[in-house]
């Protein structure tokens, strides 16, 4: 959880790991109540006044805050919104609800148009971000291009092989079990909830004299994130191909991986996005590396008071 002050510094953070793979949602989102309402109380103490709360939340979401479908966690119809709210006490605040891919995209938005200080309306990207599974986002003209139903961007579920492994989905050969991060973890030698360091250590030079053990690590590692790099690469182009952007975006996972797999995912993006040769796109390294969809949970909120600063201040 982040809480951010009118100038977009955290000023409070919590941050609990945990695997959440086929959790109970009643009792993991009551655990996230209790932390809101922790987090409200220190922040209110300090003299601060919250101005509404966005739960960031994988899978299909739709705006009334329900989880239509969350495949790595194994939730299916879940009021996550209702639950969180109501749970933490906290029911006369402001909520709303996103995507995490979604949201995180949002936070590299705002960080990318401040960085080659330009507007926010000139952003134009496709975001891919390995957490457990793949999400996407795509970003045009500095907005979420959210489809009917707000559900773009859903890469990690577009189909890779037709006769490929099962995905928790329901389908079958989905990008993301190639590229989810904990078939990437798994494929490598590691546990599925590997940290990311140990893969990172794992993908090194192996020193000379080094045992056959350590040396077939370091093969699987490199083979398991080649596989996940020419898959992002497939799926990527894709999505180019489709919404007309020239810059794709890696964050999360796969921005600690980059050098590993920005060239690889270059190469595919070149080869198969037809108009490349005409309108080059540029594979770039995500900016918010760090909780990069708490981030842009809270600057969602932030945008909601600066866009009407009047109503909130009438609430206040």
């Amino acid at each position: 959880m982040t809480a951010i002050d009118l100038s977009g510094r955290a000023v409070n953070q919590r941050v609990v790991e945990r695997d959440l793979r086929g959790s109970d949602p009643q009792r993991t989102l009551a655990r996230l109540s209790a932390m809101v309402r922790e987090v409200v109380g220190e922040v209110t103490g300090s003299g601060m006044t919250p101005a509404g709360a966005c739960l960031a939340l994988p899978g299909i979401v739709d705006a009334s805050g329900m989880t239509r479908f969350a495949p790595n966690l194994g939730w299916q119809e879940v009021p996550a919104l209702d639950l969180v709210r109501t749970g933490s006490g906290l029911v006369d605040l402001s909520w709303s609800v996103g995507n995490d891919a979604d949201l995180a995209a949002r936070a590299e938005c705002q960080a990318r148009a401040r960085a080659a200080e330009h507007a926010v309306a000139d952003e134009d990207f496709v975001y891919v971000a390995g957490n457990v599974g793949l999400g996407g986002a795509v970003i045009r003209h500095g907005f979420l291009a959210g489809g009917v139903h707000g559900w773009v961007g859903e890469i990690g579920h577009s189909p890779m092989d037709p006769l490929g492994p099962d995905c928790a989905c329901g389908a079958n050969g989905c990008l993301e079990q190639y590229a989810g991060r904990h078939i990437v973890m798994t494929q490598a030698g590691l546990a599925p909830t590997a940290r990311i360091e140990s893969l990172l250590e794992a993908l090194g030079e192996v020193p000379e004299g080094a045992d056959e053990p350590a040396r077939e690590r370091h093969t699987k590692a490199v083979t398991a994130v080649d596989v996940a790099a020419r898959a992002i690469g497939l799926g990527a182009a894709t999505m180019v191909n489709i919404v007309d952007v020239e810059v794709v975006v890696l964050g999360s996972m796969y921005a600690d991986l980059f050098a590993w797999v920005a060239p690889t995912v270059q190469r595919e993006v070149d080869r198969r996005v037809m108009a490349a040769r005409w309108a080059p796109v540029r594979v770039e390294r995500a900016l918010v590396t760090e909780l990069a969809s708490l981030r842009g949970a809270a600057l969602s909120v932030l945008e909601a008071v600066a866009a009407a600063p009047s109503s909130w201040t009438e609430r206040s």
